[in-house]
């Protein structure tokens, strides 16, 4: 019995360190977001560029199935990743994406708050 309990652990164990590696390999999606380079086209939470539109609030706007043939195929001026990043990486991308469902507050002094 005690030799089963061993076994168990150490498969679970080596388990636990396969996760551990592959997660290693394949960032969580806001990392590969920053790195990527999506921020030089997109805005996200306040922050980034203005060449592409806002994702603060993508999930909100577009399914998992959208966001994610847009990711994988470009289009309107947004070039396509799905020959760049491994699937992994893409579903990642993909699920931070769906995550994000809220516009910032504008920030005091600009002219959404000064309106108020």
């Amino acid at each position: 019995m005690r030799r089963l309990v061993l076994v168990g652990t150490a498969a679970a164990m080596a388990l636990c360190m396969q996760a551990a590696a592959a997660q290693a390999v394949h960032p969580d999606g806001a990392t590969l977001f920053h790195q990527s380079g999506c921020m030089q086209c997109h805005r996200l939470a306040g922050a980034g560029g203005d060449r592409g539109p806002d994702l603060s609030d993508i999930g909100k706007r577009r399914s998992k199935k959208e966001i994610r043939s847009q990711v994988v195929g470009g289009g309107g001026g947004m070039p396509a990743f799905g020959g760049v990043l491994p699937e992994a990486d893409i579903e990642a991308l993909v699920r931070y994406l769906q995550h994000c469902r809220k516009k910032p507050s504008a920030p005091m002094g600009s002219a959404a708050t000064e309106a108020r």
